[in-house]
């Protein structure tokens, strides 16, 4: 993702301002980015929100979103959403389905505006989960593994679609 945002950069606009937001439902999740970004020394470039994503105003308003946007995100994964933590398939599968296609919905606004309503938006998604597969029922087309890498001990998958850019 980095690459292709530095590859990106020198054919986009660079009077854009950049936006960078990051939201969590949980004000603790909010707190530890603060500090990461502090750390990282990226904490001025960034906006945090104590709000779920879905209810960021990009997705009821494309329009309100930046020409050039990226979303990554994590939905809740793994064992600790799930109190049957033996079964061998993915405890998170059944448990998230919903809330997964609800992301999904959401975030096809913001593609298929960028698709449709004005040829100078692009939209690029990137959702980390434990399985591919249930991150692919977000209806969200052509996703294909970025990264594969470990989370707490988790095998973790990165599933990213650029939208097309006329």
């Amino acid at each position: 993702m980095v690459e292709s945002a530095v590859r990106n950069s020198t054919t986009g606009d660079m009077n854009e301002e950049l936006q960078i937001l990051g939201t969590d439902r949980n004000e603790g999740a909010i707190a530890i980015s603060k500090r990461n970004a502090a750390r990282a020394g990226v904490d001025h470039l960034v906006k945090f929100r104590h709000q779920a994503i879905s209810s960021n105003q990009w997705f009821e308003n494309p329009s309100l979103a930046p020409s050039r946007t990226l979303v990554v995100c994590n939905p809740p994964f793994g064992h600790r959403i799930s109190k049957d933590t033996k079964r061998k398939k993915d405890p998170s599968s059944s448990s998230l389905l919903s809330l997964i296609q609800t992301l999904g919905h959401k975030l096809m606004k913001l593609i298929g505006q960028s698709a449709e309503g004005n040829s100078r938006r692009q939209v690029a998604v990137n959702i980390l989960g434990t399985n591919p597969n249930l991150i692919r029922r977000s209806g969200i087309p052509n996703l294909k593994v970025s990264f594969a890498s470990k989370h707490g001990g988790i095998n973790v998958f990165a599933l990213g679609q650029a939208s097309s850019v006329t």
